[in-house]
């Protein structure tokens, strides 16, 4: 495989990232990382990557949300031990009320396709350097509040460099993705000059795309390759330092930046001497996951996905019933319908989470003096099926791990086919994971409800069916 630069060689779509690497070194150490088998002891270290652990630690008692912990490490420990100042918001963006900011955001999130530059806050998920500012940003894009918001703003001031242009870049996205907040109209721009004055990936990947597309600032074919090629050998060249290891999270599937590798090799306006010779493998790598998707859902993880849809379901129709049994229960079912979102991932095949409606739910809930027992035996059923929901979802989620490292043989389509799958389980948990807390966090705010604990033998029972009844793919 040759350097893009030279142009003679990398075709689009992953290819491009092994430019420096040996053939597989980037999936084999992102499986490696995925932790594909199970492993003896939970591993609870917040915001390190993919959950690992199905079912309940060693000697758990049944009761309270402990399946969940283990599978929610990740987005329960996003924010670790920072403290975060939520005054530092108004410096970015324009939110009357703090109280608000969730329904802000929820309305400019659901801008889609904005510009081939900048498509979407959401295509630019796991695309920083680190583990840290991909899990926060992940969580902000799920389920929107200050806290996340805040802690961005903090990160993107941060004295450490990587981290702050992380958190800058993050910055960025959330400007693009709501003009209207920001509190300037060229915030974004700012923000993405401060990101520049250090060789970066996400920095260098963005400006690659900008000048590729000459949406945002002057389109420079050649100057487009020479940046993304800058960025696409920032990831080995971190891997060979030898003194101050700079991270890079494996979870950056790197997808920004060969989306605008495969655009520009197609630009009519690219010099000759940057131009590859034809190859189909863009274009077979979206038909790989083209057809994935189509056999996903007769697939074992495809069934495990949709059964945990059933139980996601499920837990929302509780959630309905809830406060259909108030006093405000009219109200909210005359607007209930309003509150459903569209698909929350964009395509119905694989599993999705609707974030804008449990949020609708979650106020309803604030809203209420107290629960009734009826109410309060809901909300416990409630819990239960969103915990079985997400138990199936982490276990999808590692058997898509484990497709693509028994397709590393079949080569890099075979590879890239499950991306999609993966990223979608990915998202779904994260939402489900900081909804099922926020659920929590409601309930606790009540007196009545202090006394409901979850059982987690449903989410067990969930799981040990779903592996009994689909034993194989």
């Amino acid at each position: 495989m040759k350097n893009l630069i030279s142009g003679v060689g990398c075709t689009s779509a992953f290819v491009c990232a092994l430019v420096a690497l040996p053939a597989h070194a980037q999936f084999g150490d992102l499986l490696k990382k995925l932790n594909i088998q199970v492993p003896a002891q939970p591993q609870l270290a917040p915001a390190q990557g993919l959950p690992s652990v199905l079912g309940a630690p060693p000697g758990a008692k049944s009761g309270g949300l402990t399946p969940s912990d283990q599978w929610c490490a990740q987005a329960s420990g996003a924010l670790g031990n920072l403290k975060v100042d939520t005054s530092l918001i108004a410096s970015e963006f324009k939110i009357k009320e703090l109280i608000s900011l969730q329904d802000d955001f929820e309305l400019a999130l659901k801008q889609k396709q904005i510009n081939k530059t900048f498509p979407d806050a959401e295509f630019f998920s796991a695309s920083f350097e680190t583990k840290r500012v991909r899990a926060i940003y992940d969580t902000f894009l799920a389920f929107p509040e200050p806290d996340t918001l805040a802690a961005l703003i903090q990160i993107s001031r941060s004295k450490d460099e990587q981290d702050r242009i992380d958190g800058l870049m993050a910055l960025v996205y959330l400007h693009l993705q709501a003009p209207t907040l920001s509190v300037a109209p060229n915030r974004w721009k700012e923000l993405y000059q401060q990101a520049t004055k250090a060789p970066h990936y996400a920095s260098l990947m963005f400006k690659g795309r900008i000048a590729a597309y000459g949406e945002l600032g002057q389109k420079d074919l050649t100057d487009a390759m020479s940046v993304l090629n800058q960025a696409n050998g920032l990831k080995s060249q971190y891997s060979e330092m030898q003194k101050n290891k700079r991270e890079f999270d494996y979870q950056n599937y790197e997808i920004q930046l060969y989306s605008a590798f495969r655009d520009i090799q197609k630009d009519p306006g690219l010099p000759p001497n940057l131009r590859r010779p034809d190859s189909p493998l863009g274009d077979q790598i979206a038909q790989a996951q083209a057809n994935f998707e189509k056999q996903f859902p007769n697939m074992r993880v495809g069934k495990l996905s949709a059964e945990a849809q059933k139980y996601n379901d499920k837990a929302e129709s509780l959630g309905n019933s809830i406060i259909g049994k108030s006093q405000e229960g009219n109200q909210f079912e005359g607007g209930k319908a309003s509150y459903k979102s569209l698909a929350a991932e964009g395509s119905s095949t694989y599993v999705s989470v609707d974030p804008v409606h449990n949020a609708r739910l979650l106020k309803a809930f604030g809203e209420q003096a107290s629960f009734s027992d009826a109410q309060k035996t809901l909300l416990k059923q409630a819990q239960e099926q969103r915990m079985a929901s997400q138990g199936l979802i982490a276990q999808a989620q590692q058997e898509i791990g484990q497709i693509m490292s028994n397709a590393m043989n079949g080569g890099f389509v075979q590879m890239t086919a499950p991306l999609p799958a993966l990223k979608a389980v990915n998202n779904a948990l994260i939402k489900s994971c900081i909804i099922t807390s926020k659920w929590e966090q409601a309930m606790r705010s009540k007196d009545s409800t202090k006394d409901i604990k979850a059982d987690s033998k449903v989410a067990e029972s969930a799981l040990g069916d779903a592996n009994s009844q689909y034993k194989n793919n």
